[in-house]
């Protein structure tokens, strides 16, 4: 019969419809293939590892849509001291976090 090619033998990749899928070796992408699967990880990454900050007590009363009183209560708890940074009377929060850090009950408005 005769001896198959290596793309035919190990590779999953079929070129005519051009879809690549978890089984796809990178030897078998072309330059514009892998180019492509690279910029789409790094965004994708980059967008997950970006953190979300509000400032403020006004931050922290749109993360958890709570009152003022209830967004001082909370910072004074010190219960999502890990999420803040402070630089004088001004601070910011990462929301991502202080909602993990105070057990997760989301706002009305965030859009993390």
């Amino acid at each position: 019969m005769g001896r198959r090619n290596r793309r035919e033998a190990l590779g999953p990749f079929n070129r005519n419809d051009k879809t690549t899928n978890d089984m796809t070796f990178i030897a078998d992408l072309t330059t514009d293939e892998l180019q492509d699967l690279i910029k789409r990880t790094i965004t994708e990454a980059l967008q997950t590892q970006q953190p979300r900050w509000v400032k403020g007590i006004p931050g922290i009363m749109e993360i958890y849509a709570c009152s003022e009183s209830t967004a001082k209560r909370i910072k004074r708890s010190g219960s999502i001291d890990k999420a803040i940074r402070q630089q004088g009377r001004t601070f910011m929060v990462n929301a991502t976090l202080a909602l993990q850090l105070f057990g997760g009950k989301t706002g009305k408005h965030i859009n993390s």
